[in-house]
């Protein structure tokens, strides 16, 4: 009998320090934690265009970098804002790649962040 109460005493600790550093919250906390719930990166899915957002149409501040991946002269170009030329080429054969990402990268990929963006490069430079 004493081991049992010694054994419910000892999980009632953990439980409640659990409690006291929160991790009931993380657990059902529905966004990942290194994100803000004030992100506004599109993302893009194979879905149809009229499940998505136009890719035209950016509620954001004129003074936030866009960053726009997308299909130039058969490989893979980055692009500043609405410039018309890259600001830097990868090296990767469109034809090599998958049939959906080429088809995303000939809609354009926009994101305005550059460490999502150096992730993206990363991801089809390897």
């Amino acid at each position: 009998m004493k081991k049992l109460i010694l054994v419910l005493a000892c999980l009632d600790i953990v439980v409640l320090a659990l409690l006291l550093m929160g991790y009931p919250q993380r657990w059902f906390q529905t966004e990942p934690l290194e994100e803000s719930s004030s992100s506004n990166i599109m993302y893009y899915t194979p879905e149809a265009p009229s499940s998505q957002e136009s890719s035209g149409t950016y509620a954001m501040a004129s003074n936030v970098a866009v960053y726009t991946v997308r299909a130039y002269k058969g490989h893979i170009g980055i692009f500043l804002n609405e410039s018309e030329s890259p600001f830097e080429e990868l090296d990767v054969d469109l034809d090599l790649l998958p049939e959906a990402d080429q088809i995303l990268l000939r809609e354009g990929i926009r994101v305005t962040d550059r460490d999502r963006l150096n992730r993206l490069i990363e991801d089809y430079e390897s």
